[in-house]
């Protein structure tokens, strides 16, 4: 899984632990969104972080990149670097399709949402992860 899975998925991943499902599946998704979200801020720092040394500001000042500048060729190139660096969360325990069983019908995902969330689950072992 690469930097670029965790960017792209994180908001599905914050829609998907805020849906209701049994305690003890929902317990188990939570640890492992923990790792998500974790590797999610260390990726945002690196952004961060290369933001600031390319603008020549310092961390936490505001600093932006202007589009169509040799500053923002930089961040693109730099940036798409860091999004294909791979990391080292595992696959959940579960596939996708059993995660998605755990939640009530009246919980939807777009095909969108599903296709950023398939790179994070390994295979299915019928039950609960982990």
């Amino acid at each position: 899984m690469k930097a670029a899975d965790v960017l792209n998925g994180i908001h599905a991943w914050t829609r998907l632990v805020g849906m209701k499902m049994n305690a003890s599946n929902a317990y188990s998704l939570m640890k492992y969104a923990r790792l998500v979200f974790e590797e999610h801020e260390l990726i945002e720092r690196r952004r961060s972080g290369l933001v600031h040394r390319i603008t020549g500001t310092e961390p936490g000042s505001n600093a932006e990149i202007k589009h169509g500048t040799h500053e923002f060729e930089q961040y693109v190139s730099e940036f798409s670097e860091l999004a294909e660096v791979e990391v080292s969360i595992p696959a959940f325990g579960s596939s996708l399709e059993t995660v998605l069983s755990w939640i009530p019908d009246d919980e939807k995902f777009s095909a969108q949402e599903l296709a950023v969330l398939e790179p994070f689950f390994g295979g299915d072992d019928g039950a609960s992860a982990n």
